[in-house]
């Protein structure tokens, strides 16, 4: 009779450790990758909520300029509660304006300096506007 050669096949119910170790390599690559943006996002989220807290102030502050810091040619500094340090330049325009009802009246340029520091580094924003000073 003939003789029956059974082939043993090998079945395997789990992964072998090649595909374990680069399963492993991928989902750390990946993993790095997804801490990295949610880091970047979170520094980039902190400076931008700094740099609206810088215009806010500064925005104050020249609404404050001629109501209750004066409208006059001077050179100012201060800080704020927020630890923004502020500098104020305010001089005269070189033209008077001659209007019907002043004819005094004193147009002047502003000058504003917020700035602050952020990890090491000096920030700044400028902002320039012109009043007028009307006499009494």
């Amino acid at each position: 009779m003939f003789k029956h050669s059974h082939l043993h096949k090998k079945t395997s119910a789990g992964f072998t450790i090649i595909e374990v170790l680069v399963a492993t390599a991928i989902l750390s690559v990946a993993l790095t990758v997804i801490f990295q943006s949610i880091s970047t996002g979170a520094i980039v989220s902190n400076k931008s909520q700094k740099y609206i807290a810088a215009i806010l102030t500064a925005e104050s502050l020249m609404d404050r300029i001629g109501n209750d810091l004066p409208l006059r040619n001077s050179k100012e500094t201060g800080k704020t509660d927020l630890d923004f340090r502020w500098k104020s330049v305010i001089r005269p325009y070189k033209d008077r304006i001659k209007t019907q009802s002043h004819a005094n009246a004193t147009l002047h340029d502003i000058s504003l300096e917020v700035f602050w520091e952020e990890n090491g580094k000096n920030r700044s924003i400028n902002l320039y506007s012109a009043k007028i000073h009307l006499p009494e």
